[in-house]
């Protein structure tokens, strides 16, 4: 299934996330999650109809904590995570979270297999 951006150029993409071009040609985003999802709508298109990983999710789950607790230090105490870790992972700098910490979070690990090459023999 498409992105909601196929079919739109990287200026179009960017705009649709809330980042803009600055007139240096700089990219300026809002946020690391305007980032993950415009890098993952442009995988989703490049793929096709082939699972993407994703880390929006995780990104998601902190930023959703953060409010709830009413800072990331608190919603790291809450959830039983290093916060130097938790900030990390928000600003994806960390990308492989242990199954531990993604159950804190609500969240699961899935993963998929597809043949090598994308043919099946």
């Amino acid at each position: 299934m498409p992105s909601p951006t196929s079919g739109m150029n990287v200026g179009q993409r960017i705009a649709h996330v809330g980042g803009r071009t600055r007139e240096d040609h700089c990219v300026e985003f809002g946020s690391v999650l305007a980032v993950t999802l415009l890098m993952d709508h442009v995988a989703r298109d490049l793929a096709g109809d082939q699972p993407v990983h994703s880390i929006a999710p995780i990104i998601q789950r902190i930023e959703l904590a953060d409010k709830k607790y009413g800072g990331l230090r608190p919603a790291a105490k809450a959830l039983g995570i290093d916060p130097g870790y938790l900030f990390r992972l928000k600003n994806a700098e960390k990308m492989n979270p242990s199954d531990e910490v993604l159950a804190a979070l609500g969240l699961e690990r899935v993963v998929y297999y597809r043949p090598a090459g994308g043919q099946d023999e």
